[in-house]
């Protein structure tokens, strides 16, 4: 079955942890977004893969889903990815779904505050 949210969360900060960029912090109301788990497999994706597109990105998850152990998903929170979305459960058990275009839209937002964020630390 799925890991608890505890080990789960745990798994994926450790990742994030090794990663050389962190998103800034939010310094205004309207900079608060909400964070899914999701978005935390795709930043780690982002920072496996800095340089490449959204498009190369997709088929790399979707490849990565398809693996018996799997190295960017490692809580396995993705079910099925499709031509067109992304259908996933988050560790409390809700059944959710990302379209494409929003995967693209929110890879090149992810992608603007890591180089936001390399930007300050410099």
């Amino acid at each position: 079955m799925y890991p608890s949210y505890f080990s789960t969360s745990l798994n994926i900060l450790k990742k994030l942890a090794r990663t050389k960029a962190t998103t800034p912090l939010p310094t205004k109301k309207t900079d608060r977004r909400r964070i899914s788990e999701l978005h935390i497999v795709i930043r780690i994706l982002i920072n496996a893969f800095p340089d490449e597109s959204s498009s190369f990105l997709w088929n790399e998850l979707k490849r990565d889903v398809a693996k018996t152990k799997r190295i960017y998903d490692s809580g396995e929170l993705i079910q099925h990815i499709s031509s067109t979305q992304i259908n996933w459960t988050s560790s409390r058990g809700v059944e959710q779904r990302l379209k494409k275009s929003s995967f693209q839209t929110l890879v090149s937002r992810l992608k603007h505050d890591l180089l936001v964020s390399t930007d300050k630390n410099l």
